[in-house]
């Protein structure tokens, strides 16, 4: 008897249990491919269980029941599996502090970011919780100078996939900021590498100055309320970086 036969020939209790299994197997395959590309996910999280709805149609009155129980149960299985492992000992960040939402899903920090308070609220836990917070399943947030030059140095740690979700998929050219791969990014990187040397800025510091000095007297020109958020864009991306005296390379 091939397989197909013996699933069809299952009970509904085992129909269920193998639904079961199948969504904790999912979770087995996110956790360990940790994969991104919707292709895959879409045949993780639709086709498994729309193939496992055909299974249970012989037990249900119509293919509709069958997905208003199959569905339910997988999506809710995998559900209780992932959050019980991002609080479980298990998890490799289990030892960090942090709040229970945000251990258990990045929804909470993605509705604040919408208001632009996320960064007030990274302060609030460091105040709380102390230097290393955890602020998501698989995030740390780390308010300690010592820990720039390990991470961020030449030898620091890789980008996550944090930057993947910020840059759209049909983009063939990212910006250097958002490169995960060290090699090209180094490849890239190289170009500015004289443009930042200590010499060059020695060269930039009477123009940046003579900016600055412009800045400070435009405004106190002004009276009332002054959007310094506005005039600090201003003195960064028009009068800093774009001024012709500073060479881009």
């Amino acid at each position: 008897m091939d397989l197909p036969t013996q699933l069809a020939s299952l009970s509904y209790k085992d129909t269920m249990l193998a639904t079961v299994a199948a969504a904790l197997f999912t979770h087995l395959v996110f956790k360990r491919t940790e994969t991104h590309e919707p292709t895959h996910v879409a045949a993780l999280l639709l086709g498994v269980p729309t193939v496992l709805t055909l299974f249970v149609t012989s037990h249900a009155n119509s293919i509709f029941t069958a997905i208003f129980v199959t569905f339910p149960t997988f999506y809710a299985t995998l559900s209780i599996s992932i959050i019980l492992y991002r609080l479980s000992p298990m998890h490799p960040l289990a030892k960090y502090p942090g709040p229970l939402m945000c251990r258990i899903s990045k929804l909470w920090l993605a509705f604040l970011s919408l208001g632009g308070k996320q960064h007030m609220y990274y302060l609030k836990l460091h105040e709380q919780y102390g230097d290393v917070v955890r602020i998501g399943p698989n995030e740390l947030s780390i308010r300690d100078v010592a820990a720039v030059l390990p991470m961020m140095g030449p030898q620091g740690l890789p980008k996550g996939p944090f930057w993947d979700g910020r840059i759209p998929e049909a983009e063939t050219t990212r910006p250097m900021i958002a490169l995960r791969d060290k090699t090209e990014h180094t490849r890239r990187r190289r170009p500015w590498t004289r443009a930042f040397s200590t010499a060059a800025l020695k060269g930039y510091e009477e123009i940046i100055t003579s900016r600055c000095l412009q800045l400070v007297d435009t405004v106190g020109q002004k009276t009332g309320a002054v959007d310094m958020a506005q005039w600090i864009s201003f003195f960064t991306y028009v009068d800093a970086v774009s001024d012709p005296k500073i060479p881009h390379e």
